[in-house]
């Protein structure tokens, strides 16, 4: 089952399975994180690997957003060195979430 949480750096984002259409930029998409209500959707049609991938995506945007990170304007080692800490950071605080990435 679904954590209902998870915690990225010090801000906790709500995770609901959402009715679609989820649409961001006049795009469908299978799930999106809004920053400002630190939430985030996942479709709940998804099948459960889609829905871990997408979960897994939404985390990543999370993770960019509360390190300041920007693809076009940061270089490539201060990014991985900073997804590197956000990733033990995550593992740590999140023994639920690490649970669900496990099973099949």
């Amino acid at each position: 089952m679904m954590p209902d949480k998870v915690k990225v750096d010090c801000v906790t984002y709500a995770i609901a399975k959402v009715e679609g259409p989820i649409i961001i930029d006049n795009r469908s998409c299978k799930g999106s994180v809004d920053y400002n209500t630190t939430q985030i959707k996942i479709l709940d049609m998804l099948g459960e690997s889609q829905a871990k991938v997408t979960l897994a995506h939404e985390i990543a945007h999370a993770i960019f957003y509360e390190r300041g990170l920007n693809l076009k304007e940061t270089d490539e080692e201060t990014i991985v060195d900073e997804i590197g800490k956000a990733l033990i950071q995550i593992i740590r605080d999140n023994p639920i979430i690490v649970e669900y990435f496990k099973l099949p």
